[in-house]
């Protein structure tokens, strides 16, 4: 849907996955635009549908299902828009409201200041890796 927030990959080879907002389609390409890219940088793509993943619509539990522990994601390191590598430590729980809460996730290679257990990312922002 048009203005919706999606994960992209814009790397012409490898992985580059970030937020971007869907525009449309072109022929068969995904039109994205990533509103958080320096002055002077790229920051619309057209893109193969493969390298578009929608992300979750809603943390209410009627709408998505969280993945659970132990799970191979890709989530948005807290601060950025980039999506990178991540295990599940602590699925959300479901609030009273039928919300759920953030994930608890251990990105690969990250190190947590003060021996934490991983980062908390929120619900919109963890994708099944594929």
């Amino acid at each position: 849907m048009p203005g919706e927030q999606v994960a992209a990959n814009t790397a012409e080879s490898g992985e580059n996955w970030i937020v971007v907002t869907f525009r449309g389609v072109s022929g068969e390409l995904f039109e994205v635009t990533d509103e958080e890219a320096e002055p002077g940088t790229a920051n619309r793509y057209f893109l193969d549908p493969q390298n578009v993943l929608p992300l979750p619509r809603s943390a209410s539990g009627r709408d998505e299902r969280a993945m659970p522990v132990g799970s191979a994601v890709l989530g948005v390191y807290p601060g950025t828009t980039t999506f990178y590598r991540a295990t599940v430590l602590q699925a959300p729980r479901r609030q009273p409201s039928g919300e759920f809460d953030a994930y608890v996730l251990q990105f690969e290679d990250d190190e947590v200041e003060g021996g934490g257990l991983g980062r908390a990312v929120d619900f919109r922002h963890v994708v099944a890796l594929r």
